[in-house]
């Protein structure tokens, strides 16, 4: 407003680093303009969507690494089912348990297969073994003992000590 001689007069005051520059004084007070001013260089600055692309991108690794496990324990799982067992553990087993038919050995092998997958499933704490037979299966499984170790790192990633029964309880 050109009859206004303040509006003029602060047009033309450039003393205080604040103050808005000539060409917004006529439009803005000096308290506006101060409060204008502190606002912009406290108000933070736009983060153009980096917290939402860092929210993606954990979920995304999130899910990766929950899919991985998946896929790991199905392969694992997959080699317990399918592992042959050595040559001469049913005759092992049968000398330890002259009671066993050959019949038997293979419900007994299942057993033990299902306390490897229950461990597996488990994240790799202790489970009760099924039944004793299986137990001594698994003692006899032990004395082939690289055949026991590939196993383990098949279906563990690691070898899988044995605890007795009275150690864990």
């Amino acid at each position: 407003d050109p009859g206004n001689p303040t509006a003029s007069s602060r047009a033309l005051d450039t003393r205080s680093p604040r103050w808005p520059s000539a060409s917004t004084a006529s439009a803005v007070s000096p308290s506006e303009g101060r409060a204008s001013a502190a606002a912009s260089s406290t108000a933070p600055k736009s983060s153009s969507g980096h917290g939402v692309l860092t929210f993606i991108t954990v979920v995304l690794l999130g899910i990766s690494l929950a899919l991985w496990q998946q896929r790991r324990i199905a392969r694992r799982e997959t080699f317990i089912r399918n592992y042959e067992l050595p040559r001469g553990l049913f005759d092992n087993l049968r000398k330890r348990r002259p009671e066993l038919a050959v019949k038997d050995c293979q419900p007994t092998a299942n057993a033990l297969r299902q306390f490897f997958l229950a461990y597996l499933k488990s994240g790799r704490k202790y489970v009760s073994m099924p039944s004793q037979v299986a137990d001594d299966l698994w003692h006899e499984f032990i004395l082939f003992t690289r055949n026991y170790d590939a196993f383990c790192k098949g279906a563990f990633g690691g070898f899988l000590h044995h605890t007795p029964a009275v150690a864990v309880g």
